[in-house]
């Protein structure tokens, strides 16, 4: 593991034992989930979180110590819509996004991610929850996202 990642590290646990995944689901994605599952893409310090609308709010009040932006019901820009909200877990980022939706190129919103498709990947004593590479790479595919794409697809080629 890069050494610049234990940061983000350290937040994940903390938001792991004060959100237990089995009780208020959440799913671990983007970068973060890409670098566990051993996809060589950049550190950003920041953590990407799926979950529903109605759990966001339940994961707000155990967050709440690290609270930058409550969530506000679902809100859009041109690209993206969820019920948004961040936080700051001793310096990382950490954007947690309900019932997340991307534009088409057809000009519709995506499907919200079923909260019951995903892969456990043990790491550090934590059972996390994380897309599957394959659910990852389609989601980024269809946000035009090419950097990611390509990680991707090198790492389930054997190349990453």
């Amino acid at each position: 593991m890069k050494p610049e990642f234990e940061k983000t590290m350290a937040a994940l646990e903390v938001l792991y034992r004060k959100v237990d995944p089995d009780q208020v689901p959440w799913i671990l994605t983007g970068s973060t989930s890409l670098i566990l599952q051993g996809v060589d893409v950049a550190v950003k310090n920041d953590i990407d979180i799926l979950a529903n609308a109605d759990d966001c709010l339940r994961i707000a009040v155990f967050l709440e110590d690290y609270l930058i932006s409550p969530p506000k019901g679902i809100s859009e820009t041109g690209k993206y819509r969820s019920n948004y909200s961040t936080y700051d877990i001793n310096g990382v980022n950490l954007e947690l996004m309900g019932d997340f939706q991307y534009k088409l190129d057809n000009g519709l919103w995506s499907e919200v991610k079923s909260m019951d498709d995903y892969e456990i990947l043990e790491c550090n004593g934590m059972k996390l929850r994380v897309l599957s590479l394959g659910e990852e790479l389609k989601e980024y595919q269809a946000m035009g996202r090419e950097d990611k794409v390509e990680a991707i697809l090198k790492k389930l080629a054997g190349f990453g």
